[in-house]
């Protein structure tokens, strides 16, 4: 009996965890220390019916001065406005770029009172645009 009560319990909290999770992203990420080659893994899902297969590139640019970037939307495409455009950006391939920085996020919407209608930034654009950036060293951190 308390077998079975257990069983129950444990199915239960799967349940209950894949449901909550279904309204969030996914991110899977290994450390050096905890691989078995010192490899760094970093693993990102966008859990969201119609996002599934959607995978970006933005190639390596330089950029004239005062040039400005169209933003969109990250999930439905929405124009939201225009940004000053970095001078150079890098090559980006989902959310890493060539200097193998990369962005993974857990959202599930926020809380609506923190939304911002007048930003010109939803969080994917300003994932794209954070890793299109060269990683600034100069403060001695990785």
């Amino acid at each position: 009996m308390m077998m079975g009560m257990k069983k129950l319990m444990a199915a239960a909290l799967m349940l209950a965890a894949g449901v909550a999770s279904g309204w969030a992203c996914t991110n899977f990420i290994v450390g050096k220390k905890a691989s078995a080659d010192g490899s760094v893994i970093v693993s990102y899902s966008a859990d969201s019916y119609g996002m599934y297969g959607f995978l970006c590139h933005y190639p390596a640019a330089t950029h004239a001065g005062g040039e400005m970037r169209d933003i969109y939307e990250w999930d439905t495409g929405k124009y939201l406005g225009q940004i000053r455009e970095a001078k150079q950006t890098y090559n980006v391939i989902g959310n890493i770029n060539e200097f193998q920085v990369t962005i993974g996020e857990t959202t599930f919407g926020g809380r609506p009172e923190l939304a911002d209608t007048a930003g010109v930034m939803d969080y994917g654009s300003l994932i794209y645009r954070a890793v299109a950036g060269k990683p600034d060293r100069s403060s001695g951190r990785p």
